[in-house]
C-alpha cells in the first residue's frame, strides 16, 4: 500500500515574513537570502550563534538551525557521538548534530506549519526561537569543553551536562 501525501494549500503565506517581524521587534539584524532562507548572528549569554531559518513550501515546514561559533577539537571528537546521544535523548524537540565542514555543533528543529495563520503562526515561531536558543544556551558549556585542545575527563563532561538550578 502506497500512501500519497498531497498538500493542497499552495498559496500559504511565507512564514519567513513573520520571522522578520519577530526579529525586527527584537532589533536583531538579519539577512534575507531569498524566499526560503533567512540568517542572523546572535549573542547568547555565553556564546555567539549563527541562526538560519529554512522554509520548504512543498511540506509547509520551517526549519530552525542554531550553530555555535566554535569547533570541536580533534582530540575530543571521539567523545562527541556519546555526548550527542546523551543530549538528544533528553530533548523533547529538535536535536543536536555536528556540522561536518566546520566541526561546529548545531541545533536543528523542523516545525510543520499546517493550519498556522495570523497570530497563531507568530506565537509558534516565537516559541520555536525561544526553545532553540534555550537548548543552545543549556548545552553551550558542554560544547565549549569539547572545543578545548586538552583531553577531557568524562566526569567533567557529565558534570557539564547536568541540569542546574539558578545562576551564579
Amino acid at each position: 500500500m502506497t500512501a500519497q501525501i498531497e498538500i493542497t494549500e499552495k498559496n500559504l503565506p511565507n512564514p519567513l515574513d513573520r520571522v522578520e517581524e519577530i526579529l525586527d521587534q527584537n532589533h536583531w539584524v538579519y539577512s534575507r537570502m531569498g524566499e526560503d532562507k533567512l540568517a542572523l548572528n546572535l549573542s547568547g549569554k555565553s556564546s555567539e550563534y549563527e541562526i538560519l531559518f529554512l522554509w520548504d513550501r512543498d511540506f509547509n515546514a520551517l526549519q530552525f538551525l542554531c550553530q555555535y561559533n566554535l569547533s570541536i577539537s580533534a582530540i575530543n571528537k571521539e567523545a562527541l557521538p556519546k555526548v550527542l546521544s546523551d543530549i538528544n535523548t533528553s530533548l523533547w524537540m529538535g536535536h543536536f548534530e555536528l556540522e561536518h565542514l566546520t566541526n561546529s555543533p548545531i541545533f536543528r528543529y523542523t516545525s510543520l506549519l499546517q493550519n498556522s495563520k495570523g497570530q497563531a503562526v507568530i506565537d509558534l515561531l516565537e516559541r520555536l526561537i525561544d526553545i532553540g536558543l534555550k537548548q543552545c544556551e543549556r548545552y553551550q558549556h558542554v560544547f565549549y569543553i569539547l572545543s578545548s585542545n586538552m583531553m577531557i575527563d568524562p566526569q567533567m563532561l557529565s558534570l557539564a551536562m547536568m541540569d542546574v538550578a539558578g545562576e551564579s
